[in-house]
């Protein structure tokens, strides 16, 4: 009579309450943010794109068999010899490692441990190294902080996308259906040259080292088109780009100004001298 009464309650008094509750405990909608656009060289040389990484944890009070588990995964991920007492010492979440490139991701996936969480994020990765790094600046989170990235954070930004899921008891997704169109984020291509930015920077490193200079700047430019080639500062600085967000004296430039409109003028000619020591 008990038990008949308890279910008359639970199926009819408390059914729209415990349904809203497996209801969202259960049903999700999850917002996720597209890689950030690509950015090219004048050749189409990849110099910048968003490639996926992960962080690995675990909560010790869903593993099936702690022991095995911890064996796995010291094993898979080459993990310290003192990560079995970590483990034993967290109450509950223990943080295992962070940045796992995809080989690593499917070598701990394919261990398919239930309580061991796998997850992504967006690092920017860079092809080709330190070839104008500043220039084109860093990134946090999928945002832009300096350089290019910044100046076009709003064109490369990810498209954030929206999808409904539903997970078992488990927690494991067992439906999910995209609310949103993705779109992909666009991407920039610069007229920076890959070879003549390379030979550039190295030019400007050995002019400063021989020189003892507290920085070297090359700046350089197609005369047919105004296109920039190549852009360069050493020691590099990745929070600014000192070519372009400095504020220099124009000194000497203006001499050139005031000659070409004195012999436009007729007022000099090419044979002419001048003493400029002031």
């Amino acid at each position: 009579m008990f038990i008949t009464a308890r279910l008359f309650w639970l199926q009819t008094v408390r059914h729209e309450n415990l349904s809203g509750m497996a209801s969202r405990s259960m049903n999700r909608t999850v917002s996720e943010t597209g890689p950030r656009g690509r950015i090219f060289g004048a050749d189409g040389q990849l110099l910048a794109e968003s490639i996926i990484i992960w962080d690995v944890s675990l909560f010790k009070k869903d593993l099936k068999d702690q022991a095995a588990a911890v064996a796995a995964l010291t094993r898979t991920l080459a993990l310290p010899t003192n990560f079995r007492e970590k483990v034993r010492r967290a109450n509950n979440f223990v943080p295992v490692k962070k940045r796992l490139d995809r080989t690593a991701f499917e070598a701990v996936s394919a261990l398919k441990l239930k309580g061991v969480i796998l997850e992504p994020h967006q690092s920017r990765y860079y092809p080709s190294g330190d070839l104008a790094r500043n220039v084109i600046g860093i990134t946090r989170e999928d945002r832009g902080l300096t350089g290019l990235e910044r100046l076009y954070d709003k064109v490369l930004s990810g498209h954030v996308s929206r999808r409904e899921v539903i997970r078992d008891a488990s927690g494991r997704i067992i439906f999910q259906d995209r609310l949103e169109k993705e779109s992909r984020p666009r991407d920039l291509h610069l007229t920076i040259d890959k070879d003549i930015q390379f030979f550039a920077q190295e030019a400007v490193k050995r002019a400063v080292e021989k020189n003892r200079a507290d920085l070297g700047m090359a700046l350089v430019q197609d005369p047919d088109n105004g296109r920039i080639l190549a852009m360069v500062s050493w020691p590099e600085d990745l929070q600014k780009i000192e070519p372009v967000e400095w504020v220099y004296e124009p000194g000497s430039t203006f001499k050139s100004i005031t000659l070409a409109a004195a012999l436009e003028k007729g007022i000099v000619d090419e044979k002419d001298t001048f003493f400029c020591e002031k």
